[in-house]
């Protein structure tokens, strides 16, 4: 398997970067970026922002983890981001803050993503983008979030036996207890779960995108597997989403 720089190491930024650039792609076919103000909502250590900022957007940026803000801060030293760490699912924003929101990979790992696509929905303005990238929780290769370590299907494996397998050999970069840590921390989002948690939160989904891919190696769309039921949640690597917020009579 394709070597995935280690948390944290400038080689590990700059393959975000790459894997951020596709999602701001997408954003700019619908809404120019300069001057508009725009979340970026998990921020990590900032790939995503990074790149906005790049293109002229004025960001805003919040994570639940103070480690990864540092690192934000060194990466992106010198950019005008307001960055903030939050606790948990709520804003620390006013109503309809902001012209776009992204959340790149950052819905499976929240506690309440029902909670997150309202907050969403409230900070967002009248027509706004949210553009959402998620790795569904029963895809067969990337849903578990080991597949740096494992291609075998975790979430539907017993436990006990993943975890021996993950922890069987020494840790090359990041230790495999931190990836343990996130996986069992997942929610279990699906693409059925989450269309129906968009529009509770008061989105329309105006596009999605099933992708088949290995970042950096090749990506392919395989929007036709929409139409075959339960294989949407397993086959593809990864899901985009463009919502616009609904404007209510």
């Amino acid at each position: 398997m394709k070597y995935i720089p280690s948390v944290g190491t400038e080689d590990y930024f700059k393959w975000r970067v790459r894997r951020c650039a596709q999602i701001v792609s997408l954003a700019n076919e619908y809404t120019a970026l300069v001057g508009k103000e725009v979340l970026d909502l998990g921020c990590g250590e900032g790939a995503l922002s990074f790149l906005l900022s790049k293109d002229g957007a004025r960001v805003h940026a919040v994570d639940i983890s103070v480690s990864r803000l540092e690192q934000m801060r060194n990466f992106c030293r010198g950019m005008d981001i307001d960055i903030r760490k939050v606790s948990n699912e709520s804003l620390p924003y006013p109503d309809e803050t902001f012209d776009v929101i992204f959340c790149f990979d950052v819905i499976p790992q929240v506690t309440d993503y029902s909670r997150s696509l309202r907050e969403m929905g409230r900070c967002v303005r009248k027509e706004g983008h949210v553009f959402v990238e998620m790795l569904p929780y029963y895809s067969l290769i990337s849903g578990h979030h080991l597949y740096t370590y494992t291609l075998l299907p975790a979430q539907y494996l017993p436990r006990g036996f993943m975890k021996w397998w993950l922890f069987r050999k020494e840790p090359r970069g990041e230790h495999p207890s931190e990836r343990w840590s996130t996986f069992v921390a997942l929610n279990r989002i699906t693409v059925k779960k989450f269309r129906k948690a968009a529009a509770d939160g008061g989105f329309s989904i105006v596009q999605e995108n099933f992708l088949f891919k290995y970042p950096n190696v090749f990506e392919v769309k395989i929007n036709w597997i929409r139409h075959f039921g339960v294989l949407k949640e397993i086959i593809p690597m990864s899901y985009q989403a463009v919502l616009v917020k609904k404007v209510m009579n």
